[in-house]
């Protein structure tokens, strides 16, 4: 695969994914490897669901104590699950996402993030972002925020450049003179792949 490459030639890249990438002005692989984070996020603190916070953002380990339960608001189907850690449960709750009750394995541990919030003296986490957790874990980490557009989640991006970069490496050139890199203390493009392989981005050596 070369940086030349249709973003299709990707796994999970069909037709219609194409296309909405293809409003990003994604259409090969150098382009997707050029599709800079806006923001970041710290997801390397981890919280117990005891203390889970009601105003900020939380990350947190938990282990999935049973199979989702769907039901019917209105329109709305919702599925619910519960996961547990050595504190305390938590329910987790998506609309009209019937899958998530077989997504997530009875007994697997997870590593969700999301806000949570009190309903009927209810705590609950709202379609929490969730991975999970190979033995190579190692806690959170700091993840990009990429710009996109429906049907394109962060999840789906971040995989999305993992895998691209995993292809492409070993052969990315260096644009930058190397008195620029020594002047702002830059790392060489081949070490942001190899080392940070969410976001293709230069960090700093300091």
């Amino acid at each position: 695969m070369e940086r030349t490459s249709p973003i299709t030639e990707l796994k999970n890249v069909g037709e219609q994914r194409a296309k909405k990438l293809n409003r990003m002005g994604i259409e090969t692989i150098g382009d997707l490897l050029e599709h800079y984070p806006r923001d970041y996020k710290d997801r390397s603190r981890l919280t117990k669901i005891a203390d889970l916070s009601e105003t900020d953002e939380n990350t947190f380990l938990a282990r999935v104590k049973g199979e989702g339960q769907t039901g019917r608001r209105g329109r709305l189907t919702f599925t619910r699950l519960q996961v547990f850690d050595d504190t305390d449960e938590i329910t987790l709750l998506w609309y009209n996402q019937p899958y998530m009750k077989t997504a997530l394995k009875f007994g697997e541990v997870y590593l969700f993030t999301g806000r949570m919030q009190k309903k009927y003296n209810r705590r609950e986490i709202v379609s929490p972002e969730y991975e999970s957790i190979k033995d190579n874990f190692a806690g959170g980490r700091i993840v990009p925020v990429y710009p996109s557009v429906d049907g394109i989640s962060q999840k789906m991006l971040r995989s999305y450049l993992e895998e691209a970069l995993k292809q492409v490496s070993g052969t990315l050139t260096e644009e930058l003179p190397l008195w620029i890199r020594k002047k702002y203390h830059l790392a060489e493009k081949k070490f942001c792949s190899d080392q940070y392989p969410f976001s293709p981005y230069r960090r700093s050596l300091l």
